[in-house]
């Protein structure tokens, strides 16, 4: 009669786990939350607006995001993100884009901001992929914009990535934008 037990050698444990070792240290030594995000210097973009509306008095901008890159999901976090519009005029004097009045939590008018353009500014602390940014409300402070005279655009960036160009939802522009019409 044959016995068929099988029995572990003391050698047989050793050589598994002499194996099993530089697997474990490889697994332990990788981050878990960088392992999706994408390589520094990628572009994430676009940049994408639910609406723009650029009238003769102001603009709107609907909520900013952007879609996850591939290998993202939307629990990978972006840290400091910053959001810039710029708007430039080719409207002739007086009208003055310096002194637009700026509507939306968080946003700032950046240093620098000339008779013909301004950019303003929100820097999200931590942003996700298909998670948004609420977008401004700029007003002209009683100045009448001539037609086509205002174009937008925006991008975000931090110290890895960047997101852009601009594109409108559903895909009615990319790019800067020009207006009123």
């Amino acid at each position: 009669m044959v016995d068929n037990k099988s029995q572990l050698s003391r050698r047989t444990v050793v050589k598994g786990a002499a194996w099993s070792i530089p697997v474990i240290a490889v697994a332990a030594s990788m981050p878990l939350a960088a392992a999706s995000l994408p390589e520094v210097g990628t572009n994430l973009g676009p940049l994408y607006a639910s609406s723009v509306d650029i009238s003769s008095i102001n603009v709107n901008i609907g909520a900013l995001q952007f879609d996850c890159y591939p290998g993202m999901t939307s629990s990978d976090i972006v840290t400091a993100l910053v959001h810039e519009i710029t708007l430039t005029s080719t409207n002739a004097a007086p009208f003055d884009i310096s002194n637009l009045i700026v509507q939306g939590l968080g946003w700032t008018v950046v240093a620098g901001a000339t008779a013909t353009s301004v950019t303003i500014r929100h820097v999200a602390t931590d942003s996700t992929c298909e998670g948004f940014v609420q977008g401004p409300s700029l007003y002209f402070n009683g100045q009448v914009a001539a037609t086509n005279s205002i174009t937008v655009s925006a991008l975000a960036y931090n110290a890895d990535f960047t997101v852009a160009p601009l594109m409108i939802q559903p895909a009615s522009g990319t790019g800067a934008l020009v207006g009123p019409a």
